[in-house]
């Protein structure tokens, strides 16, 4: 068994995986203020939570969009196991080849994302991971990671609406309207967040494959996609442990 553990803007995504599955996903508030003896306390509860022997652990793996979390993260899995844990990065074995600008640096979970999406889904493939940030990019034909598209989550868009209007009310979205023409403020809201963020989804994916010049497998995920992906007209596979599968391929792939 190995411990994973994915760093968002949002939350710290920490499981376990074992014999090519994933054994259990608990979810934290991601806060760089905690100190690794708070996570440790939260990890310890997971792990308790679910039964899991310690002595079982072989190691462990992470990724991160937050850099400064690492080190802490890793201190309290040390604490609790004694193993160093593997951080993901470009220099890694992944499957697949990175082709970016001069200085630039693709983010851990993207990483993670394309080189379950390549192992298991195959290329081209293109990744929408909507979370606090969406990001929509793509590996091609030849299995090179090409780039994307980056703006604001749904829900961090909402919240901007509520704190920059006087007249709209801060609102959490989890279901759609029954008509994307919203009768009142709240459906209109809701048809906006999640109508909207589907229609830009497929307008992407359109637009991706035009560029390319072929079709694309597509694969969804993040803690939005469930809300937003049944509204979608294109064919996008829904795949909520992706990352957490793509963490236990590293690890096999790397340790």
């Amino acid at each position: 068994m190995i411990l994973v553990v994915d760093v968002g803007n949002t939350n710290v995504v920490f499981g376990a995986c074992e014999d090519g599955a994933v054994y259990f996903a608990s979810r934290f508030l991601t806060d760089i203020a905690k100190s690794s003896s708070d996570y440790l306390l939260d990890m310890r509860a997971a792990l308790d939570e679910h039964e899991i022997d310690i002595a079982g652990i072989e190691g462990g793996i992470i990724s991160s969009v937050v850099p400064a979390l690492i080190p802490v993260l890793s201190e309290a899995v040390f604490e609790i196991t004694g193993k160093e844990l593997l951080v993901v990065s470009p220099e890694m074995e992944l499957g697949y080849t990175i082709r970016l600008d001069e200085g630039e640096r693709l983010a851990g979970d993207l990483i993670v994302d394309h080189a379950e999406a390549m192992a298991e889904y195959g290329a081209p493939v293109i990744i929408v991971d909507l979370g606090t940030a969406t990001t929509i990019t793509v590996v091609d034909k030849d299995g090179v990671y090409l780039g994307g598209a980056i703006t604001a989550g749904m829900k961090l868009g909402l919240r901007a609406l509520g704190n920059g209007t006087a007249l709209l009310p801060d609102l959490s979205v989890n279901d759609a309207p029954k008509s994307v023409i919203g009768s009142n403020t709240i459906d209109a809201l809701k048809s906006g967040a999640i109508y909207g963020a589907a229609s830009m989804v497929d307008g992407m994916i359109r637009r991706i494959e035009r560029d390319l010049g072929y079709k694309c497998k597509v694969v969804a995920t993040g803690g939005i996609a469930r809300h937003v992906v049944p509204h979608c007209e294109e064919e996008i596979v829904l795949d909520n442990d992706l990352t957490m599968k793509g963490l236990m391929l590293l690890y096999d792939m790397n340790k």
